[in-house]
């Protein structure tokens, strides 16, 4: 199962995003252009590595977002593909 508080922030970076896009037409390239006026610094930060989760633009409205799964003792990514 994917870690819970991953899930929590991987939730908030997708509203923030959500945010950006409304306010601004487009979805931003960095993930870091949503510090500080859709995120906070640590709403972008996946807890479980210490390091800004994974984002990429894979169309002009699709992202994908990736994040820690710790599940059963295994490191690895999982991501979750968007499109708005």
């Amino acid at each position: 199962a994917f870690n819970s508080v991953v899930w929590d922030r991987l939730a908030l970076t997708v509203s923030a995003l959500k945010g950006y896009r409304a306010a601004r037409g487009r979805l931003p390239k960095p993930l870091d252009e949503l510090v500080p006026a859709f995120a906070s610094p640590s709403t972008i930060q996946d807890p479980l590595s210490g390091t800004a989760f994974s984002y990429s633009l894979t169309g002009d409205k699709d992202f994908e977002l990736c994040g820690t799964d710790a599940d059963s003792g295994k490191q690895g990514q999982a991501c979750l593909k968007s499109a708005f």
